[in-house]
């Protein structure tokens, strides 16, 4: 019996991604096992289209965390605690069955990286979201124009994979556009307060932007 060709090429473009991502040392092999089970769930739920936004999401995030802090410290190698904090949401979802809420947690996931990766490159320093007062580079809920212009860029990404992939509807490109941006602008509230204070960490952060992200959605659902 002939194996279909969707199913070869999950296992080619898995594959790749793992390669790339190990030698790249972009995750190490928790986060690659993790990222890979991830989409294999995807694809069994969702079907190849759900699985290609997986892959979508996963490349534009590794472009922008390779490009956008050139000339700064460099990147971090991602673990499974990463990975898990900003892809779980977003697999739950396609679990549940819930095709705008999967895309609503990847675009806040995908806006919160573009955020934290080209924000870093501001000319201007960030500031604190809960006072708007002036704070150094990487502090926890800082903010700037650039950082939440790229994270608009970033949900949008999202946005033209749902249109293209799903649903050619403006409305909802919109609507996944400004989840994105609200999911990325709570994450830095969420840094703001309880991770300054020590009671959440960055992944717990995460995590629970992205669930934002697919929250609104949903409730941007119930009251259109």
């Amino acid at each position: 019996m002939a194996i279909p060709l969707e199913t070869v090429a999950t296992a080619i473009a898995l594959a790749a991604f793992s390669l790339y991502s190990l030698r790249g040392k972009l995750l190490n092999i928790g986060g690659t096992l993790l990222a890979d089970a991830f989409g294999l769930l995807t694809f069994y739920l969702g079907g190849f289209a759900a699985l290609l936004t997986l892959i979508i999401f996963y490349t534009a995030a590794i472009i922008v965390t390779k490009t956008g802090r050139r000339g700064t410290d460099g990147h971090e190698t991602r673990t499974a605690a990463n990975i898990f904090s900003n892809g779980a949401p977003a697999v739950v979802c396609m679990l549940a069955g819930n095709i705008p809420a999967f895309f609503g947690a990847l675009s806040a996931a995908l806006a919160d990286t573009f955020s934290s990766e080209i924000g870093v490159n501001s000319g201007s320093k960030p500031v604190m979201i809960t006072t708007l007062r002036e704070v150094d580079k990487g502090t926890d809920g800082g903010v700037t124009l650039l950082g939440i212009a790229a994270g608009a860029a970033g949900a949008a990404i999202i946005a033209a994979a749902h249109y293209a992939l799903f649903e050619a509807s403006a409305a909802t490109s919109v609507a996944l556009v400004a989840v994105g941006v609200a999911g990325s602008l709570i994450d830095s509230l969420l840094g703001a307060t309880l991770q300054g204070r020590g009671l959440l960490d960055n992944n717990h952060v995460n995590f629970l932007a992205s669930s934002a992200g697919a929250a609104l959605i949903v409730l941007l659902g119930a009251l259109l």
